[in-house]
């Protein structure tokens, strides 16, 4: 008997350490992930202030197209920026804490702004085709987050077919439609399907083929299912040798409001 309550003391004593391990490392990521977000914004704020005195100076000796690349850098350090600030609540998410800025965002022009910047980048490595046949495109939403799920998953698909060789179709497609409340994004590629094993675990961290994708943190498909799951959305993907890859994302809509007079 007496031997059972040791153990048992000894069981209760272990899980404990266990717990107390646990908060403890928790803590100090956090505290590390603060600090990384410090030096980073630290690091971005000189690159913005130089870009801005730049452009704000007697340009006689910048043509259009330079002063547009540098407005376009600038456009990308604040972009930078505020993906820093969004970490803290990607974190939040991680834990189920799903507090979010609200306001009208309209999906549609976040993907084209998107495909914009991929196509200026990988233009002469992909094709990125676009099907919009949808009526309601506005959700209701964080402005800062939402653009990264579809950079990231844009990104992701663009540079899967752009590996592939020369002889092969490279070719990204996106489709935009309405489903009842659901406003429905698809992004396929035609790149070589995924793996079952990868494909179980396409948005969990650091799960990058690096077969076809030597660079890159693994953590842009993660980002984009924490941040349409704190929107109340849905992120799904599928992926096989005929149809290549599909990610779909599904946002709820506003309600139309009908005025009447």
């Amino acid at each position: 008997m007496l031997e059972a309550g040791v153990e048992q003391y000894r069981c209760i004593t272990a899980q404990k350490a266990l717990l107390d391990a646990e908060r403890q490392i928790n803590r100090l990521q956090r505290e590390y992930e603060a600090f990384l977000r410090h030096e980073l914004k630290n690091r971005l704020n000189p690159m913005l202030g130089y870009a801005e005195l730049l452009l704000k100076l007697d340009n006689t000796d910048l043509n259009a197209k330079q002063q547009e690349y540098l407005e376009k850098v600038i456009g990308g350090v604040e972009h930078m920026g505020r993906l820093i600030d969004s970490l803290k609540k990607l974190q939040e998410f991680e834990r189920g804490i799903f507090n979010i800025d609200q306001s009208p965002c309209d999906i549609m022009a976040m993907i084209k702004q998107s495909i914009n910047e991929q196509s200026a980048i990988f233009g002469n490595y992909a094709s990125i085709e676009c099907a919009y046949d949808a009526a309601q495109t506005i959700v209701q939403g964080d402005a800062h987050l939402l653009p990264g799920v579809f950079d990231n998953l844009i990104k992701n698909a663009v540079e899967h077919v752009a590996a592939l060789p020369a002889d092969q179709q490279r070719r990204v497609a996106i489709t935009l439609h309405n489903e009842e409340q659901w406003l429905v994004v698809q992004i396929n590629n035609s790149g070589p399907p995924i793996a079952a094993e990868r494909l179980e675990r396409f948005f969990e961290k650091f799960n990058t083929d690096r077969q076809t994708k030597k660079e890159g943190t693994g953590l842009g498909t993660t980002y984009a299912y924490l941040v349409t799951r704190a929107h109340n959305g849905q992120a799904a993907v599928e992926s096989d040798a005929d149809t290549g890859t599909t990610v779909t994302i599904r946002l709820q809509t506003v309600p139309q409001i009908t005025v009447v007079i």
